[in-house]
């Protein structure tokens, strides 16, 4: 069986020591290797010469690569496995060529902006990564309150399936550090109430061998409202998403990505398959 692979996307701004501390946190906890992903962009004077750009473009791989050494012994146990790939090729080739089929890979982006899912999913690299990426993907804020998630909340859709094997595979992961998973729904007025929340305790029964769990359901007028205060309260450390058959883009008007929720709690989230 394959080595499971944290590969974290660095882009030297501030939000990079997050998702450093992220992977570093992450590989001691699922004694993961780290790929250590940047991106060259090639930008040059548009009467620059082929020999010109690749020797600009080479000389920036190699600063890089250097940065990145230096991340990685700050913030890495000796111990770990830490793989360099800088590339001036788009982000999602380079995440097709390294992603492996059949075998365990998270990837870490940090979430950028003063609308998180605005401004960095909305039409971004990361969206693109995401919709065509079958890893679990961590999207961190750059202050986080908790490293290691202690207590996930799992953003339940009655719309679509479950994937209960990528949850299981999650969960089992993170067991040693999990006290609390707590299932949540938005019940509105076209859903069934009775199987939405027969569903949330079918899923709280299902994975209460690996920590305690719970459910938790929204409705009635002041919905969006109830669920503001509840991701206010701050009990969370992750919010889990789960792709659905749209693209991601199009998830980001629904009922579990509003803009204005994750922005104000500023919760890391967690997408899987």
């Amino acid at each position: 069986m394959e080595n499971t692979r944290i590969i974290a996307f660095i882009d030297f701004s501030p939000y990079s020591e997050t998702v450093m501390d992220i992977t570093a946190q992450w590989s001691s906890l699922l004694n993961a290797d780290v790929i250590l992903l940047h991106q060259v962009h090639g930008l040059m004077p548009v009467f620059s010469g082929k020999e010109e750009k690749q020797a600009v473009v080479q000389a920036r791989k190699d600063e890089a690569l250097k940065n990145l050494e230096t991340l990685a012994t700050k913030f890495l146990k000796k111990e770990t496995s830490v793989f360099y790939h800088v590339t001036d090729r788009s982000l999602a080739l380079s995440l097709n060529e390294l992603e492996r089929k059949n075998a365990t890979d998270f990837l870490v982006f940090g979430l950028k902006g003063t609308s998180a899912v605005k401004q960095i999913f909305a039409g971004s690299v990361a969206t693109k990564v995401i919709e065509h990426s079958n890893s679990v993907s961590i999207a961190v804020p750059q202050k986080i309150r908790g490293v290691l998630p202690k207590k996930l909340t799992v953003a339940v859709s009655s719309e679509f399936e479950v994937n209960s094997e990528a949850m299981r595979n999650l969960f089992e992961s993170l067991k040693s550090s999990l006290s609390q998973i707590e299932f949540i729904s938005v019940i509105e007025d076209f859903d069934d109430e009775k199987v939405c929340k027969e569903r949330l305790e079918e899923l709280s029964n299902k994975f209460k061998h690996i920590c305690s769990t719970s459910f938790r359901y929204f409705n009635g007028e002041d919905v969006f409202e109830n669920l503001r205060a509840y991701y206010l309260m701050g009990e969370s450390d992750y919010l889990v998403l789960q792709k659905g058959p749209r693209t991601f883009d199009d998830q980001l008007s629904r009922k579990f990505l509003v803009n204005d929720l994750i922005h104000d709690a500023s919760l890391p989230l967690i997408i899987i398959p």
